[in-house]
């Protein structure tokens, strides 16, 4: 199917439930990557986070399968704003890396894959999925975690 194309001419009377299930075959064998639900979440890949003028690039693993993946830069400040670890360095990156787990697997599960197979978590997916609410118990982790050591826990260290 072409842009400007009748959707009656391509899949038949649009109005009837077999162009529906037409128009949806279509859809699922145009679509390289399926829609599917995984067993094994994806994981980041120790070592493969990489700083790029873009974002964030790193490698996942999950069900036998690597992939790549990317956060935008936009992405990484408005997590880093909404859990409050602006300005932490890379503890605070790791302090995320769930939350990027979390979105990368939903992307994965609904088939959302860049034409060359890079899974991209771009602002609109933070729009799209949400931000993940940390429990009490973790955000006082992360913030003991995140926190300045004080001289007398250097010295011991």
């Amino acid at each position: 199917m072409f842009i400007g194309e009748d959707i009656d001419a391509v899949f038949g009377d649009a109005s009837g439930p077999i162009a529906s299930d037409n128009m949806m075959k279509f859809v699922y064998s145009t679509n390289r990557y399926s829609a599917r639900s995984s067993a094994v979440p994806l994981k980041i890949v120790a070592g493969s986070l990489k700083a790029q003028s873009a974002g964030l690039s790193f490698h996942c693993r999950g069900d036998g399968e690597t992939i790549d993946c990317e956060v935008a830069g936009e992405v990484l400040h408005d997590l880093l704003a909404f859990h409050r670890f602006e300005g932490r360095g890379d503890d605070a990156v790791r302090a995320l890396l769930p939350e990027i787990e979390r979105l990368a697997n939903i992307k994965r599960d609904a088939g959302r894959f860049d034409e060359d197979g890079t899974l991209v978590i771009r602002p609109a997916d933070l729009l799209r999925y949400g931000f993940q609410a940390k429990s009490a118990a973790a955000k006082a982790t992360a913030a003991n975690s995140l926190a300045p050591k004080s001289p007398a826990s250097r010295s011991a260290a």
